[in-house]
Formats: structure tokens, sequence, C-alpha cells
């Protein structure tokens, strides 16, 4: 079975999943404001944050 694959953090899929990542910040789920590095991750996010410190989310 194919692994899922996480909606971009702030993008409406993925708020609609009950992501609480920045919005704007995440340019809608486009990457983060004017850097293309990433994403901006609420430590709190259901769908995003990282459970386990020193892992990274997938």
């Amino acid at each position: 079975m194919p692994k899922q694959v996480k909606p971009n953090p702030g993008s409406d899929e993925a708020i609609k999943k009950g992501c609480s990542c920045p919005i704007l910040d995440n340019g809608r789920g486009d990457q983060r404001l004017g850097d293309t590095r990433g994403f901006w991750i609420d430590g709190d996010c259901p769908l995003h944050a990282v459970d386990n410190p020193g892992t990274e989310g997938e």
C-alpha cells in the first residue's frame, strides 16, 4: 500500500485535516514567505508536529 503524503503545512487541505501551522507564513501551502527551504511548523500541530525530539516529521 502506498504511503500517504501529508498536505503542505498551511494549505487549505491541511487546515481541513486539523493543521495548526501558520497559513500566511507558509504561503497557504506554497512554502515560507520568501524562502525555499521549507515550512514553518507549529510544534502543536496534530498533522505536522514532530512526535519524538531529534527525528524529522513525515
